[in-house]
């Protein structure tokens, strides 16, 4: 018996290897972007369902978007400032008020409180859940 009859050989193209990599990166990412886009969408409908009511431009101006750089993806949850409720939405959200009588209406319907820090309570308060989502979409969708 000689030596070379016990020794395995493994050749690779590394270049080959690196494009498969960069192509996982690529679907990763997209993935990543769509789990964090339904993670977005959540955020947003809790932070409308905790938002003061008076007309109702408050909650129809909520929006979302995902933005990836580089390594890192966000989901961002605004009000734009040419909406209808650009001008008292910092307001609404930070300052000192009494909730009227539709957002009073409002909170007993929907079973959380309404008014003051709505986008940040939204996050604060479903924050497992939106974490949860965006593990649930990873694990279906890099299967």
């Amino acid at each position: 018996m000689h030596l070379g009859d016990n020794i395995m050989k493994m050749t690779t193209d590394i270049n080959k290897a690196l494009k498969q990599l960069n192509k996982a990166q690529r679907a990763t990412e997209r993935q990543l972007k769509k789990a964090m886009t339904k993670a977005a969408m959540q955020f947003e409908a809790e932070s409308v369902k905790r938002s003061p009511i008076d007309e109702g431009h408050l909650q129809s101006s909520h929006r979302h978007k995902v933005e990836q750089n580089g390594s890192d993806t966000t989901a961002i949850v605004y009000i734009p400032t040419n909406s209808p409720a650009s001008d008292y939405a910092i307001y609404m959200h930070e300052g000192t008020y009494t909730l009227g009588p539709t957002s009073l209406q409002k909170q007993g319907s929907v079973g959380v409180r309404v008014g003051k820090k709505y986008m940040e309570r939204a996050l604060l308060e479903e924050e497992d859940k939106i974490i949860a989502t965006i593990v649930r979409e990873l694990k279906r969708n890099l299967k």
